[in-house]
């Protein structure tokens, strides 16, 4: 099922070895990722490297009626090692990862086949994210998936255990934890893990875990077929290498601090052999956050919760058991198809990157139910550079994914900016531009003051959101003419119409020339006449003067945007262009003749179908410039402005690289352009979640010093030239 449509998408000489391999990718929190080449080459670690003990193993009896134990799944402990308690691992023969899923092929060690065991292997780690179906995204659960074929194992008995450490439910390993078993039919059990203190929702921050609500590992089946165990890891683990069971004897020792005697979950279950989602051994893991973000003093649930009120947790997981096969299914067909379409946009290599991206854009978000606005809102941590939520300058670059498969999903996130920008919070806001960000995830508390200005950045990543949310709406596709969306959805934005217009005013005022002020490139640092910065003003401008006529075509006001775009574009590409050292248009109108940057901002010309204001001139010139600065990794985000900014000579960003090679006229020069992004995912030495901002000659991740820009949602910005008519 999954693995052979997999085969099937990608040529039989392609391959790629992804950066890290997503064992779990739900949420900010629940995430789980093997940063080596194997899925038995490391432990399993959250996004920041931390541990996170999951463990997989199959015991297979012999032939002459010995049993045989293998790892499929994680690394031993030094203590298993020093005891002699390590399985040997599996050997790996391919790993795939797909949209929704991760799939890892494996034979067994020789030292197994030389005792008669020969057969195959499948792990599937299913993270059913079909934006589809918001119901199935929204659940907080994953399915991994087993099964064995091979004429050595059609009479063998088999038996799979999956243990997860209780690390996943806290953030420090002094944190105390709870446990207990909840019975949810004749033949379904799951065990339960959380930490004792329950703060929920009570801290925020960049590389912190939940340390609150409960993991759940279900599996079913009768005594002879499944068993659980909460508790004792290595009590659980020596067990079923012993005899493949798990202790009878509870584990009684409960508060006790996750880093003593390794509380966690075990769970065993009978593999049938053959393959399909009816075959082999399935678990499901869960995790009921109890309230998943503070929305200015209101706690709200994650929107699985209104789908199973009564029932909750519980009802959930009855329903992820017997949806099992059609949800495998569905998985199946929605990965080929976006592998397919993704392949037919840009080759291969585009479909193995944005899969990826996929995962790693939907793994940042979390589905959440405003029961005053009773509405689904959908919320956003900028992983890894300092956690902020909602940030502006993070949505925008993640929206191409989203705007592509589904694109009513970009204002589940942009309704909750406006409500706090438009004052219906316990917090005034102030300014006459776009907030930057609404606090730190998941705490929405931020005050006027703790914005990080950026005017003109925030303000036209609005007005290019809200119009690619119309075209796409208006076309059922990615993009239309203005006639076509006139009849697209205007009431989640409308009634902000008056606000918005007082940020295009602001925006306007300030172009063609920006001011000294950041753009979404902040580690850069600000300087003023940024050319970059002032293209995308210009081009929301535009796009502004379109959103006001489709909400108010008798307003006669609407057109003068349009007008003074067009005017500030003309003035743009005569003061900024230069043959200095190439033909380009400069970085800053003010810069030395031959400093460069990336003009990515101007892809959105594209994307939205505009008729200007740029001419079709600035994008051959500005790609032909790029192709000719680029290292083996691609072109540095920008040149040196003035002989002082020289930190990041040689970065540059994934996103924007994409973006600027989806600007390209021609396919071959879009290959061009795009083949270093996967290049650096396929060969960096950077063992991390796949990175947005690396150096152009080694391929690092910025990670190599600190991990920081790596696991972000930007990456979804890859998905720019599918847009594209």
């Amino acid at each position: 099922w999954i693995v052979l449509s997999a085969r099937a998408m990608a040529s039989d000489s392609f391959s790629f070895r992804p950066p890290s391999i997503p064992i779990i990718t739900g949420d900010p929190y629940l995430q789980a990722h093997m940063m080596g080449d194997t899925a038995t080459s490391d432990v399993v670690r959250f996004w920041d490297k931390r541990e996170r003990e999951m463990s997989g193993m199959v015991r297979v009896r012999l032939s002459g009626g010995e049993y045989y134990t293998m790892r499929f799944l994680g690394a031993c402990t030094a203590e298993e090692t020093l005891t002699n308690e390590c399985p040997p691992a599996m050997v790996q023969t391919s790993v795939e990862v797909l949209p929704t899923s991760t799939v890892f092929v494996m034979v067994p060690p020789s030292s197994a086949v030389a005792e008669g065991l020969d057969f195959e292997l499948r792990v599937s780690f299913v993270s059913p994210l079909l934006t589809d179906d918001l119901e199935v995204m929204a659940r907080p659960l994953h399915y991994v998936h087993i099964e064995s074929t091979g004429a050595a194992v059609e009479e063998a008995e088999m038996t799979a255990y999956l243990g997860l450490s209780g690390m996943f439910t806290v953030d420090k390993g002094h944190e105390n934890v709870t446990w207990g078993i909840d019975i949810l039919s004749s033949d379904q059990s799951t065990i339960w893990m959380g930490s004792e203190e329950q703060n929920v929702v009570g801290q925020s921050g960049d590389k912190m875990a939940i340390n609150w609500g409960y993991l759940y590992l279900t599996v079913w089946g009768d005594g002879s077929e499944a068993s659980r165990y909460p508790g004792d890891l290595t009590v659980a683990k020596r067990k079923f290498i012993s005899d493949g069971t798990l202790p009878l004897e509870a584990d009684r020792w409960q508060p006790r601090a996750v880093n003593e005697q390794h509380p966690g979950l075990s769970a065993t279950r009978k593999v049938e052999a053959g393959s399909g989602p009816t075959r082999g051994a399935t678990f499901i893991l869960a995790y009921d956050e109890v309230a998943a973000v503070d929305y200015f003093g209101s706690k709200l649930p994650g929107l699985w919760t209104q789908y199973f009120k009564d029932g909750g947790m519980a009802d959930m997981l009855v329903a992820a058991r017997n949806e099992w096969p059609k949800i495998a299914t569905r998985c199946e067909q929605h990965d080929t198809e976006l592998r397919a379409n993704l392949t037919a946009v840009g080759g291969d290599e585009y479909a193995a990157i944005g899969s990826l991206a996929y995962r790693q854009t939907l793994s940042a978000l979390k589905l959440v139910w405003n029961e005053e606005k009773q509405e689904e809102w959908l919320f956003v941590k900028e992983i890894s550079t300092n956690g902020d939520m909602q940030t502006m300058d993070v949505i925008f670059p993640a929206s191409p994914m989203l705007l592509y498969v589904r694109p009513e999903l970009v204002p589940l996130m942009l309704r909750p900016v406006l409500a706090y920008a438009a004052n219906e919070t316990s917090i005034v806001y102030g300014s006459p531009y776009s907030p930057h960000q609404l606090g730190v995830y998941p705490i929405a508390d931020a005050t006027t003051e703790s914005q990080e200005q950026m005017p003109i950045e925030n303000s036209g990543n609005m007005m290019l959101m809200i119009l690619g949310v119309l075209r796409a709406q208006g076309q059922g596709g990615s993009s239309g003419s203005s006639s076509e969306v006139a009849d697209a959805d205007t009431a989640w934005f409308a009634e902000y119409m008056p606000m918005l217009k007082t940020w295009a005013d602001y925006m306007a005022e300030g172009l063609p020339f920006p001011a000294n002020q950041l753009s979404t490139d902040d580690m850069m640092g600000k300087f003023p006449n940024n050319t970059n910065l002032a293209a995308k003003g210009i081009i929301a401008l535009k796009a502004f003067g379109e959103v006001c006529t489709l909400v108010n075509q008798t307003d006669p006001s609407c057109a003068a945007y349009a007008d003074a775009a067009q005017g500030y574009a003309e003035t743009w590409e005569a003061l900024s262009y230069t043959e200095v050292g190439g033909s380009h248009y400069k970085m800053s109108f003010n810069a030395r003749d031959s400093a460069y940057s990336l003009k990515y901002n101007l892809v959105w010309q594209k994307i939205l179908q505009l008729d200007g204001p740029f001419s079709d001139d600035v994008f051959s010139t500005e790609v032909a410039h790029y192709i000719g600065q680029a290292n083996r990794y691609g072109p540095p985000l920008e040149s040196d402005i003035d002989g002082t900014r020289t930190v990041f000579a040689t970065m540059t960003k994934a996103d924007w690289v994409s973006w600027v090679a989806a600007m390209a006229p021609t396919d071959e020069q879009f290959s061009t352009l795009f083949h270093p992004v996967f290049d650096m995912a396929n060969t960096t030495r950077s063992r991390v979640p796949l990175t947005d901002l690396y150096d152009t000659y080694t391929g690092l991740s910025f990670s190599g010093m600190i991990d920081f820009f790596i696991d972000r949602p930007v990456i979804g910005g890859v998905f720019a030239r599918a847009l594209l008519p």
